[in-house]
């Protein structure tokens, strides 16, 4: 453990130098900020080696201002060494060393950037256009978005003719700024399921310079995954999505995410024992870099191609059960919701293996998509919003 010095400081602008290896420290110290100082206290971040992720992800911090190296000196502005961080003590703001357990990581206030990342395979297009054909009859959205992205991942190389594929679709973008595509770029060993499947889930995560599809390396704060056996079954999906991370503020204003996943427990009739107590990999993901620290000790454990591993969102879950005393420390950073319901190979309701989703409709007004479950096509239920509503915008 660090030793803690303590000393009283008085200034609302501060400065400190970070390259890319103390980028954590850096966060850690910017959490605290945001806790304990006043709201308009500022921090200068002098660029000595940061990465062009490290800076898109600044740019959604609130407060924070990245300088080059070179910039000239700043006047009234209090020097801070990266690895301290603020606290309160008898209600005045003091600065220490920083904690080992680096504490104030996830209490960021940040302009999310969120990606909605469709995984799939060339034999899953079929899927693929019968799952983007009810987004046009759902419309994800009120208006469209400029801090959201669609993007297409697939399994195979960069500028692979599945790229031609989808754009064949002919899929209309009404909610998006911008529908990128992805290569997971799997070799012939990685390429079957179930393993292909988790490697290509773990790319999106591992922050590293050498991953250039990081989805933190290419500053997203979250990302929704969207297999293409999930289906909407409600307009405004995409709404009820931002909703679960805005929690009834305004899109544009600086959000603390203190979650690492929400998203839903298995709600089929298949017997899966206590494996159904964890949240389906298609959910919500907060880019934390505390949480891709927890994903580093649940992949050295369950290890994709080991015996051990059951599935890549079932891992997270199982490792909580063998490390009991974490568990109690970090349950709270996985939410079950029900704006998304994983039916798994089965219907959701009562052990039926078909469900009218008019039916569901009524019974579930909170539920957007279904994941995995099929639904008979009844008459579709749209929702009516009062003139009040705008849809998320900014």
């Amino acid at each position: 453990m660090v030793q803690s010095s303590f000393a009283k400081i008085i200034s609302v602008k501060y400065e400190t130098s970070v390259n890319a290896s103390q980028f954590a420290y850096l966060e850690n110290l910017i959490g605290s900020l945001h806790i304990y100082a006043p709201q308009q206290t500022q921090l200068v971040v002098r660029d000595t080696g940061l990465t062009y992720g490290q800076r898109e992800l600044l740019k959604t911090y609130e407060n924070i201002e990245v300088v080059v190296s070179t910039h000239n000196s700043f006047t009234n502005t209090g020097l801070i060494e990266v690895k301290s961080e603020f606290i309160a003590v008898n209600g005045e703001l003091v600065v220490r060393s920083h904690q080992d357990s680096l504490p104030y990581i996830d209490f960021i206030r940040k302009r999310f950037q969120l990606a909605i990342v469709i995984p799939f395979i060339r034999s899953q297009l079929t899927k693929l256009e019968a799952q983007l054909k009810m987004s046009n009859i759902y419309l994800p959205c009120q208006n469209r978005l400029d801090f959201v992205d669609l993007i297409f991942y697939h399994n195979e190389a960069a500028l692979s003719s599945l790229e031609n594929e989808v754009h064949r679709i002919g899929y209309t973008n009404k909610c998006y700024r911008n529908i990128r595509h992805l290569a997971a770029n799997l070799t012939s060993d990685q390429d079957r399921y179930p393993l292909g499947s988790a490697i290509m889930w773990q790319k999106l995560l591992v922050d590293s310079e050498d991953n250039s599809i990081s989805l933190r390396a290419l500053g997203y704060t979250h990302f929704f995954l969207m297999e293409p056996d999930t289906q909407p079954i409600r307009p405004l999906w995409l709404d009820a999505i931002i909703e679960q991370i805005v929690e009834g503020q305004r899109s544009d204003s600086y959000h603390v995410t203190n979650w690492w996943m929400t998203g839903s427990i298995y709600r089929g009739s298949k017997s899966i024992g206590q494996h159904f107590l964890h949240i389906n990999g298609n959910a919500i993901y907060h880019l934390s870099s505390k949480f891709i620290d927890y994903l580093q000790q649940v992949w050295r454990m369950y290890q994709f191609q080991s015996s051990r591993s059951v599935g890549y969102d079932l891992d997270i879950f199982l490792f909580l059960f063998d490390n009991v005393h974490l568990a109690k420390q970090l349950w709270h950073k996985f939410r079950f919701s029900d704006f998304i319901q994983n039916c798994w190979h089965t219907g959701c309701e009562g052990g039926k293996e078909h469900v009218n989703i008019t039916q569901f409709l009524l019974e579930n007004p909170s539920t957007y998509l279904v994941h995995g479950g099929p639904l008979e096509k009844s008459s579709h239920i749209h929702p009516v919003y009062g003139d009040s509503y705008k849809g998320y915008s900014r």
